[in-house]
């Protein structure tokens, strides 16, 4: 039945259409619930648990107990939107910070930004400013209320972003992170029609790329896929979400 699918509802049909590692699967989940009195931190449930607990066993696998030197970049991404990458992003944030790391947290989708709304901030300036030399990473980049994580919105949405994420200040400012911070997480945009993943993808040292049970159509994924692989993007991994256990 699953052969005859158009879209992906299992893990093995995942990695035999793409050929990349299923690092994770996470629950389906009714919404994603924010915790007042710890904005970005998920509210206690069960099925926040097991996605807590999956975000945990990707980040073990990425960032392994002993690595050093440079601290690790990790880029997410996905086909289209809708899929689940910047939840994914928010876990691993809090997975990292969690472990006592160091971790700052991108949102690096200089389209249609999410991260500043779902961790309670404003937009008003952030990695845009950066990139243009408008501002000085430091002056831009924020605490937030778990301990160990920072965040860095989109800033103001520019009408060149793909112009500003294959300059030179991207590097510098990857640079610049890996100096304060132990571990880096860019939360991009789609793949399909922008070739801001791309570019986004090249500058991390390692790529997630996530999927919507159900939700992703296989010829999409496997032109994303492809993309990616021809930009010579890492990309690791897979990351099911909106999994129906049931």
């Amino acid at each position: 039945v699953e052969a005859t699918r158009d879209t992906f509802t299992n893990p093995a049909a995942l990695f035999v259409h793409t050929g990349v590692p299923v690092m994770g699967v996470l629950p389906k989940l009714r919404r994603l619930r924010i915790d007042q009195k710890m904005p970005g931190r998920l509210a206690g449930s069960v099925s926040g648990r097991e996605a807590l607990e999956t975000a945990r066993r990707v980040y073990l696998t990425l960032v392994p107990r002993e690595h050093t030197g440079n601290a690790r970049v990790i880029g997410i991404t996905s086909a289209l939107p809708a899929d689940g990458k910047t939840f994914i992003s928010m876990l691993m944030g809090q997975v990292s910070a969690g472990m006592q790391n160091k971790t700052l947290l991108i949102d690096a989708d200089l389209r249609k930004p999410a991260l500043h709304t779902r961790l309670g901030t404003d937009n008003a300036t952030g990695l845009s400013n950066v990139l243009t030399g408008q501002a000085q990473p430091p002056e831009v980049i924020r605490p937030t209320d778990i301990a160990n994580l920072a965040f860095m919105p989109s800033g103001p949405l520019p009408p060149n972003a793909a112009d500003l994420l294959s300059g030179s200040q991207l590097y510098s400012l990857i640079s610049v992170g890996q100096e304060v911070f132990d571990l880096m997480i860019i939360d991009g945009p789609p793949t399909m029609g922008l070739a801001d993943a791309q570019l986004l993808g090249n500058a991390a040292s390692a790529s997630l790329f996530v999927v919507g049970s159900g939700d992703q159509r296989k010829g999409p994924l496997r032109a994303a896929v492809r993309r990616l692989a021809m930009a010579r993007v890492p990309l690791v991994g897979t990351v099911l979400t909106k999994f129906d256990f049931k």
